[in-house]
């Protein structure tokens, strides 16, 4: 989401921060809907949940927005 907040109080549910800085407030692991269809959430030790999304084998992105290598390597 990518949307300047004037007012912390307008922050859309399911995420926190200061209107400049936004992070969701759910974890994949009870939300796995928030990983791309080509996505899997796997434990991961650096996320504040304990786990992320991240593209399966074949795909290439950051776990919420994925696409086939195939695509990714004739459109570049």
């Amino acid at each position: 989401m990518y949307r300047v907040i004037e007012d912390e109080n307008d922050i859309p549910g399911g995420y926190e921060g200061d209107g400049f800085f936004c992070k969701s407030t759910r974890s994949c692991q009870l939300d796995p809907s928030l990983c791309h269809p080509q996505a899997v959430c796997v434990s991961d030790s650096q996320s504040s949940f304990g786990f992320s999304c991240r593209c399966q084998e074949g795909f290439t992105g950051d776990g919420h927005h994925c696409l086939g290598k195939l695509f990714f390597s004739l459109h570049t």
